[in-house]
């Protein structure tokens, strides 16, 4: 949690000393593998009570269709979950760290370790790099889904994480919450640091955005010049 944030007196935060409770950088995460960090997120209350019935239905739907399944909904969703969390672009890139060399820890988180067997025409065990979900079956369970649908459920999933850490963590969250960090690509607004008038009315508008300046056209900005900001702890 973070710790010396701040005094009562107005004096600025020691930002050093923060320590958020799911940073990768706290020691007793430091050595859980990906695989394992998305077992923790899965098997959380949070998750459970949003994705949980989501998962639920969609498995239902499955049922009264015939052929055998190597995976259900749940364990689909753990490993796009994995791939969000893993920072890969597509699943197929996810799925080679998943299966790789390296990924035995995070299979074993999982539970795709262990052996399957899909029933079918032919009868067959399922492990190594086909204990992980495949692409295609990754697919189907997204048009399972639907696009729009899926992206809903996570967005709900994220607010509900949100709400949640400051249920739990109302001092601590309040005082993250004051930390912006940039790490120097362009962040666009389109709010203004300029009086504005209505076209209509004549009307005056005040400044939306407070602190902000221009920002002129240099080699590294070949871009549309722009007004600027500066966030500080407020």
């Amino acid at each position: 949690m973070p710790a010396s944030v701040g005094s009562a007196s107005g004096a600025s935060p020691n930002f050093d000393s923060f320590q958020v409770p799911y940073a990768n950088c706290r020691p007793e995460l430091t050595r859980l593998c990906v695989g394992e960090k998305v077992a923790i997120v899965t098997a959380s209350q949070t998750w459970q009570r949003v994705m949980g019935p989501e998962l639920d239905v969609i498995e239902a739907a499955r049922s009264g269709r015939g052929g055998g399944r190597a995976y259900t909904s749940h364990e689909l969703e753990a490993a796009y979950l994995y791939k969000l969390m893993s920072g890969s672009r597509t699943y197929e890139i996810a799925r080679g760290l998943l299966a790789g060399d390296r990924g035995g820890p995070c299979r074993t988180a999982l539970g795709f370790d262990r052996p399957r067997r899909r029933v079918g025409s032919n009868l067959r065990v399922i492990k190594s790099l086909d204990g992980v979900p495949a692409e295609k079956t990754m697919w189907h369970h997204l048009n399972r889904w639907g696009l729009d649908r899926h992206g809903a459920a996570h967005k709900a999933l994220f607010t509900a994480f949100v709400n949640d850490h400051f249920e739990e963590f109302p001092e601590e969250m309040a005082e993250e919450m004051r930390l912006v960090d940039f790490d120097g690509s362009s962040i666009l607004t389109h709010r203004s640091p300029f009086e504005r008038v209505n076209r209509a009315t004549g009307e005056v508008k005040p400044p939306t955005l407070t602190g902000g300046g221009f920002r002129p056209r240099t080699k590294d900005n070949a871009g549309k010049d722009g007004s600027g900001s500066r966030c500080t702890p407020g």
